[in-house]
């Protein structure tokens, strides 16, 4: 039974934290939103990995920039000068607030893990936060003393009203009567934090939450980012299947169109319509995602356009380390002034990187790079969940980068569920 502590009141509450910003414009009740909007539309397109990720992931984006109600970061974000920005993470002090919900176990150390690592990685917020609890260099009480009673307890209304008005909250236990957030909380937040990332850490790809933990965090960091920067709503693969089909198709394209294979092998010559028979493998299966993946930039450049042809209106991204230019000099050449294709071609770039396009050309380097683990790799790895993806060209590389990119797409498609055509 849910019990109302507080009266709904969301016109009241949202006045209240006017001043409270999360991002330059933008106040931290309209940014939750915004974030909370995005993982409805990653879930409608990804479907249900595992049980309760997307109950989690709700719960992490409801609570995740919590700690922005710190008067220092609230000083800091409007600071001219980066020396006087506020130099605690507000992701660590969002932990004090998890306790305003009744999660329990198993839920509560993955909620804790999407809120404490939605911006800075596992072993960064241990180092500093975790490893210092039982020094003089503990850091809770100071991130709770940032604190105001007032804008907390305008931000504890405003979370009551949005369980009780968002269809998606609905599955998060109830709220407990108000509390002042305590550096105990993020202490015993931070402990569990410890015991949940640390095996990951160790075993790495070996651990079996690893597919589990890595979508969580892929898809915080997804969402986040892309509710941020307030970009179109994720959508999935559309392509024109009669666009894409020929009057007198050769037998690889109507073998292709008519299997049922998420891994396919094709060997034909070049000229003999090996991309329209992937992709009518591809329409028929409807992904979330399509990667098409070629191993020079120029064959890029050019099934960038030629996609283009297949897919409705701006879907098809292109994400390469020259793609700036490419994207600048294909504006100026449609007759954009220079300052005009200077910021599309930025804007486009960027709407790849955020995992905007339903289709995006790119590289095999562009997974590698997530088999390497750079920052945020796990977004890319959550981007690949149950996607198409077509590996053009694939003896174009040399032995030792050929065996790199089949051990990636090995794990791809055994943990991930990726679909593979490689051609």
């Amino acid at each position: 039974v849910r019990v109302n502590y507080v009266k709904p009141n969301h016109g009241g509450s949202m006045k209240a934290l006017a001043h409270i910003l999360a991002r330059p414009g933008e106040t931290l009740p309209t940014h939750t939103l915004h974030v909370l909007a995005r993982v409805d539309q990653l879930a409608a397109l990804h479907g249900d990995p595992f049980p309760h990720t997307w109950e989690r992931l709700r719960a992490a984006a409801l609570l995740h920039d919590s700690g922005k109600l710190a008067r220092g970061f609230q000083r800091g974000l409007r600071a001219k000068r980066k020396a006087e920005r506020w130099g605690l993470r507000h992701e660590v002090l969002s932990l004090a607030f998890v306790g305003w919900f009744t999660f329990t176990e198993p839920d509560l150390p993955w909620i804790i893990a999407a809120i404490a690592t939605h911006h800075r990685d596992a072993a960064v917020i241990l180092d500093r936060y975790r490893a210092r609890l039982d020094s003089a260099d503990d850091l809770t009480h100071a991130l709770i003393a940032e604190l105001n009673v007032t804008d907390v307890r305008a931000w504890y209304d405003w979370l009551a009203v949005q369980v009780q008005r968002q269809p998606t909250l609905a599955s998060l236990p109830p709220m407990l009567p108000f509390a002042f957030p305590d550096a105990a909380a993020i202490r015993t937040a931070l402990t569990l934090f410890e015991q949940f990332a640390t095996p990951l850490a160790e075993s790495g790809i070996a651990h079996p939450d690893f597919a589990e933990a890595a979508l969580l965090r892929g898809w915080m960091l997804t969402a986040d980012h892309a509710g941020a920067a307030n970009i179109q709503p994720f959508t999935g693969t559309a392509l024109n299947r009669t666009a894409i089909d020929r009057p007198q198709p050769y037998l690889h394209q109507m073998r292709s169109a008519e299997s049922n294979a998420d891994a396919v092998l094709l060997i034909a010559p070049t000229g003999s319509g090996k991309t329209e028979a992937a992709l009518l493998r591809v329409t028929a299966a409807h992904p979330a995602r399509l990667l098409y993946l070629l191993p020079y930039r120029a064959s890029m450049d050019a099934m960038q356009i030629r996609l283009s042809h297949y897919a409705p209106g701006e879907s098809v991204g292109l994400q390469h380390g020259r793609a700036l230019q490419t994207l600048y000099r294909r504006l100026l050449s449609e007759g954009h002034s220079a300052s005009d294709a200077t910021q599309e071609a930025s804007a486009r770039l960027n709407l790849s990187r955020l995992h905007a396009y339903p289709i995006r050309v790119c590289s095999p380097y562009h997974l590698l790079r997530a088999a390497y683990q750079f920052k945020g790799f796990e977004a890319t790895l959550a981007d690949c969940w149950q996607a198409w993806l077509i590996v053009d060209e694939i003896h174009a590389y040399d032995p030792k980068r050929l065996a790199y990119i089949i051990a990636t797409l090995r794990v791809l498609r055994e943990r991930f569920a990726a679909r593979l055509f490689i051609m």
